[in-house]
């Protein structure tokens, strides 16, 4: 199933799952499915994943058979439900990072609903950390209890995301869930002062377009090091996490105003209608007047 140019993943098989490590952008996979559900957790890089068909009464297709692009970015995950058509396309960072979880089971004994579409969500960090515990350790004798912990871990992770998305992939409340990025969760957290004049800075209109090189030098540190203390503290690259306050304030401008999609686009801080159009779609997968219409109460 997996192409790659080189052999630098692996995996291990415990207690009724798979823990897969992928670290190349170049690995693909073709469409497929399987008999138990599957996540994926986003480390470094980014992450191209089409599901080609989903559930038949799923009203929250965006094109023909139901297909959907889902653009993971470090810190999110997407969960694919058994029996979902997916393919994982080519990664378009120079170095990506992403471990799979494959349940072997459907997790039907839980005798609980579990979303039967596909759901994107932030990754809860315990949850991250024991699955790469495991992959480096699957011998040791604490691996079995703390794999049969995975599926609770899992369900409050998919109950807690469920509960927001209304079981449908996405709602107006899945912005706020997405852009929950670990550096703002962590209470009583103090925020490195190189960061926070960053910060500081993008807030500015004046430094909307600037690159990230003028806001390290700005700050006093190199690009590199800038980029680092973005991905450390708030689980994003600066232009990725630019772009991701952007869409969050543009989700608010389609849930509560009348503004038209042109507006939206500017106020928001894009450039232009066609590169919100763009990232819009990208992030979400489906297009802003669809995210209005479907976040407004009927």
């Amino acid at each position: 199933m997996l192409k790659r140019h080189e052999n630098a993943d692996f995996h291990v098989a415990i207690d009724g799952c798979r823990i897969i490590y992928q670290s190349i952008s170049g690995l693909v996979a073709k469409e497929h499915e399987h008999h138990g559900h599957e996540m994926f957790f986003q480390i470094q890089g980014d992450s191209q994943i089409r599901t080609i068909q989903g559930v038949p009464d799923n009203d929250l297709a965006s094109g023909p058979m139901g297909d959907r692009l889902w653009a993971l970015q470090p810190g999110q995950t997407l969960f694919v439900p058994a029996k979902c058509r997916h393919e994982l396309l080519v990664s378009q960072s120079l170095a990506t990072e992403r471990v799979i979880l494959l349940f072997d089971d459907s997790m039907s004994e839980w005798g609980l609903s579990l979303p039967k579409s596909p759901m994107r969500m932030v990754t809860q960090q315990l949850l991250s950390e024991m699955l790469l515990f495991l992959l480096e350790n699957p011998s040791r004798p604490v691996a079995v209890d703390l794999a049969r912990s995975l599926r609770p871990l899992v369900f409050e992770m998919l109950a807690a995301a469920s509960s927001l998305c209304g079981h449908d992939g996405l709602a107006a409340s899945e912005a706020s869930a997405l852009f929950d990025t670990p550096g703002q969760r962590r209470s009583g957290h103090r925020q490195d002062p190189r960061l926070k004049a960053a910060l500081a800075l993008y807030e500015q209109p004046e430094w909307d377009e600037r690159s990230v090189h003028e806001l390290a030098t700005a700050v006093g540190v190199s690009s590199k090091t800038l980029t680092r203390l973005f991905q450390a503290e708030l689980g994003a690259s600066p232009g990725t996490w630019r772009t991701q306050r952007r869409l969050e304030e543009a989700c608010r401008l389609l849930r509560d105003t009348n503004l038209r999609i042109l507006d939206v686009a500017y106020e928001s801080g894009f450039g232009s209608l066609s590169r919100f159009m763009e990232a819009f779609r990208l992030h979400f997968g489906l297009s802003p007047s669809e995210y209005r219409k479907r976040s407004t109460p009927r």
